[in-house]
């Protein structure tokens, strides 16, 4: 199979060539289906909507597809059927699905005649499947055989030892997120999870008893250090994701006015529809496991499963031939385990998870101490951020997106970052660049004075802007044109983080737990260049109400031309849903340093009931 590169589309082929127990995934009735007898078999093909079709090819006739075990049942959209002279065609409002009559290939274009997929061999030709690689694409293989894939140059090859049926699923799209909006409409749309969940995650592979959780959770509130969640681990083995989707429904049944998510290291088709939490594993704890980790998290955010977490710093740090035989009197651990933090930060969850030596915030220093207060400012910004981040988890559940996003979700025409693995977007707004090597201590000093003497004042990092836009440092509100890499300081306390032009970022105050002030104000970010939009979504922060439609949204627009703020009507409401409130408009310049907490100079206050209001701000 040949998939041709367009910059309009992108592809999403889901195989599954199997058969499970489920019931059929799609019911026979009045929908049209396009089945041809060919040399060496059926093809059915059959369109699940406008931009997705279903394809199988079998070489025993009756073959009834079960699709892939999680799949959900979906409405089939009608189409039309064609015969010509040389074709057999199934075709949609956007696509056009041919069978050669000459060849028995099979294509798939968009309506204006663009190729989207073209097969190199006969359907079923199972020794001979292609898929261009330049093409942005992403495969979820459902086969339980044993079966092998290889990558050469532009081509990949896929290769089941047994089987005689071909069954998947073409998903198209104008974009990335059209793509994985697909995908989960077949498999699952993402639930949201409780808000309370979007903030820090304390969990150890095992706590003492019950009373040394409740002394942990006490010390982080005298501390005012932000935490929501204290969690061990159960151990509970999931065999499959059929098992895995009875537990969810059996356990939702019981939740009452809790959402409920399931943590896992496992992964599998249809598991986002689940609330499920995919963590790194028992990842390593050094730079090269950190470096892994930002790979991982785009990829596996970028395959419809959009939460992920990462064991900050590493679970097993000072365990047999670590790195760091000091532990965390180890300055140069000291080192990872704050770049990892920052790192994790910007994740879906925002969770640390060890065994063995304690890795709570005041074991790195006293309050006052560099360290310690440059983890408790990355943990305030990741709570005073809940606004800009929870919204964006009710787009996820209503729209299809995801929120840890590869550079090529967001810049597809910009070839540079085809290969960046150490980047990504958090959200529409945030770019964010990890730093995943020492910069200021060894490896196993002799002594802990060495680890001193050969610090550095400062230190910097190459960092790609991406093309398309102009960039606001975070940190000091410089502006720089895009399609450039600079050069950008990295001392030990940040890592470099970009806003993209043009956004709106709602910020909350600082708080010490993701539900307290549920009507303080927020300050709305400007950063100008480019007309932006945002849309703030709150509700009872958990709950499955919202299902029923108990939530609110309110459209935030920034006029560039103009330079006004235009605040919209609130739609819909909640119980306990604040009647009024405050939004505090800064208008982000080089003038303005800012970074993790608010900025120190107000444009405007607007006080906001419910109705449309228009704010200039100069």
């Amino acid at each position: 199979m040949k998939v041709f590169k367009r910059s309009i589309f992108w592809i999403f082929v889901v195989f599954s060539c199997f058969r499970n127990t489920e019931s059929p995934l799609f019911a026979q009735g009045n929908n049209k289906f396009l089945e041809l007898k060919l040399k060496h078999g059926i093809i059915k093909i059959e369109a699940v909507n406008e931009n997705v079709v279903h394809i199988t090819f079998s070489k025993k006739p009756g073959y009834s597809s079960s699709g892939i075990g999680v799949l959900k049942p979906v409405h089939k959209t009608a189409a039309l059927i064609k015969k010509s002279r040389n074709f057999n065609a199934l075709e949609t409002s956007k696509l056009v699905c041919e069978v050669s009559k000459k060849s028995n290939k099979l294509s798939i274009k968009d309506t204006s005649g663009r190729y989207l997929y073209l097969e190199t061999a006969v359907p079923g030709g199972l020794r001979d499947s292609v898929i261009r690689r330049k093409t942005t694409n992403g495969i979820l293989w459902g086969n339980l055989l044993d079966s092998v894939s290889r990558g050469s140059g532009t081509c990949m090859t896929f290769w089941l030892e047994v089987s005689d049926t071909l069954d998947f699923y073409v998903i198209t799209g104008k974009n990335a997120d059209e793509v994985v909006a697909g995908y989960r409409q077949l498999t699952g749309q993402v639930p949201m999870l409780p808000r309370w969940a979007y903030g820090y995650w304390l969990s150890r592979e095992k706590y003492k008893a019950s009373p040394e959780i409740s002394d942990l959770t006490r010390e982080y509130r005298l501390r005012k250090i932000p935490a929501d969640t204290t969690e061990r681990d159960l151990w509970q083995p999931v065999t499959n994701a059929t098992e895995l989707n009875r537990i969810y429904d059996n356990q939702r049944k019981t939740a009452g006015a809790r959402r409920l998510m399931i943590l896992t290291r496992s992964a599998r088709p249809g598991q986002q529809r689940t609330g499920a939490i995919t963590c790194g594993g028992d990842s390593a704890s050094d730079f090269t496991a950190l470096k892994n980790q930002v790979a991982a998290g785009i990829d596996f955010s970028m395959s419809g499963n959009p939460y992920w977490s990462t064991d900050i710093g590493g679970f097993l740090p000072d365990g047999h031939n670590s790195e760091y035989p000091l532990g965390i009197n180890d300055l140069a651990w000291r080192e990872l385990y704050l770049r990892w933090f920052q790192f994790g930060t910007f994740c879906p969850v925002f969770r640390f998870h060890y065994t063995g030596m304690p890795c709570e915030l005041w074991n790195f220093g006293e309050k006052g101490s560099p360290m310690y207060e440059s983890l408790l400012q990355w943990d305030q910004l990741r709570y005073t951020l809940l606004p800009y981040t929870y919204s964006l988890a009710w787009k996820m559940h209503s729209g299809g997106y995801t929120l840890m996003r590869g550079l090529t979700m967001d810049f597809p025409k910009d070839k540079n970052v085809y290969n960046l693995r150490d980047q990504f977007m958090f959200g529409p707004a945030f770019l964010v660049k990890p730093v995943t090597k020492h910069q200021y201590y060894k490896v196993r000093p002799d002594t802990l004075h060495e680890q001193e003497a050969i610090r550095f004042t400062y230190d910097s990092i190459d960092f790609y802007l991406p093309a398309g836009s102009a960039w606001f440092d975070f940190f000091s509100g410089r502006r720089f044109e895009g399609n450039q890499t600079i050069s950008t300081l990295s001392p030990l306390e940040i890592i470099p983080v970009f806003i993209r032009a043009g956004s709106v970022i709602p910020y909350g105050p600082l708080i010490k737990n993701a539900t307290e002030k549920p009507a303080g104000p927020v300050q709305l970010r400007i950063y100008p260049g480019t007309d932006a939009d945002f849309v703030l979504y709150e509700d009872e922060n958990d709950g499955y109400n919202y299902e029923k439609g108990a939530y609110s949204v309110i459209p935030i627009h920034w006029s560039d031309k103009d330079t006004s703020v235009t605040i919209g009507k609130r739609q819909g409401k909640f119980p306990g849903m604040p009647e009024r409130r405050t939004f505090k408009v800064v208008l982000i310049s080089g003038n303005i340093p800012e970074g993790f907490m608010t900025a120190s100079f107000t444009e405007k206050d607007i006080k906001y009931s419910g109705e449309a209001i228009t704010i200039k701000i100069k």
